[in-house]
């Protein structure tokens, strides 16, 4: 049986499609990537909207990683990888991706994909590589399951700021330029800070 060979994906709405660029240009340094766009709609309203979809080639080294992140079909972070990598561009990404700031300017990094240890070794990679203070947090969803995820206090949002605006990915200046509802009081769940 042949391994399989794999390719990355990016998705971001019609809206965002500018960020989605600058992945591009970035990516297409190294490695050949295409744009498409479908039309999809939403299933509570029936709203037509664009979704673009940024898809690499086939890489030996991205079958390479995919094995990594997902060695047994589950994902988890593969630990000497990440740390390896990890960078202030990576986290202005990761930010831009899967981060928050609340009205109080705290920032919540979303990973609800991973399981605890990951997530308190990413708290830990925060602080060697870039002098970030974190805390695990926790939320309970509606179905009984539990998901953690990374906070960091307000104390740290110029070091946020400072990492994510000198790479100004653009069209996601609001992730760090506007002030969003806290998702404390917006999403109603309740947060449990650990450790």
């Amino acid at each position: 049986m042949r391994n399989p060979k794999y390719h990355a994906i990016y998705r971001e709405k019609a809206s965002n499609f500018s960020y989605l660029q600058w992945k591009h240009d970035f990516l297409s340094q190294y490695i050949q990537c295409r744009f498409s766009v479908v039309q999809t709609s939403l299933r509570t309203t029936g709203k037509q909207y664009e979704q673009w979809f940024l898809k690499t080639r086939t890489h030996p080294v991205l079958s390479e990683w995919r094995n990594l992140w997902y060695p047994n079909g589950k994902k988890l972070v593969p630990l000497s990888l990440v740390e390896r990598y990890f960078s202030p561009l990576s986290f202005c990404v990761w930010f831009c991706d899967d981060g928050t700031q609340t009205s109080e300017n705290a920032v919540y990094l979303f990973t609800f994909a991973f399981q605890e240890p990951d997530v308190h070794f990413l708290r830990h990679l925060l602080t060697l590589k870039l002098g970030l203070d974190s805390s695990v947090a926790s939320r309970t969803e509606r179905n009984g399951s539990l998901y953690y995820f990374l906070k960091l206090k307000s104390s740290e949002w110029s070091k946020v700021e400072k990492h994510v605006s000198s790479f100004s990915p653009p069209g996601m200046e609001y992730k760090w330029t506007k002030r969003p509802h806290n998702i404390d009081t917006q999403q109603n769940r309740r947060l449990r800070t650990q450790g």
